[in-house]
């Protein structure tokens, strides 16, 4: 596995957690999980 599919796999973990807790909709944890990769873009780029 590459170093990005590690973050990435990382991320849609720690978004997933964080939206479980706050809110079992599965949508919205969709959501929050975008928001985070849209970040992770603009970061990298």
């Amino acid at each position: 596995m590459t170093k990005e599919q590690q973050m990435f796999l990382s991320i849609l973990k720690a978004a997933y957690e964080e939206g479980y807790k706050k809110d079992s909709n599965l949508e919205n944890i969709l959501n929050l999980i975008k928001t985070q990769m849209v970040k992770l873009e603009s970061n990298n780029s």
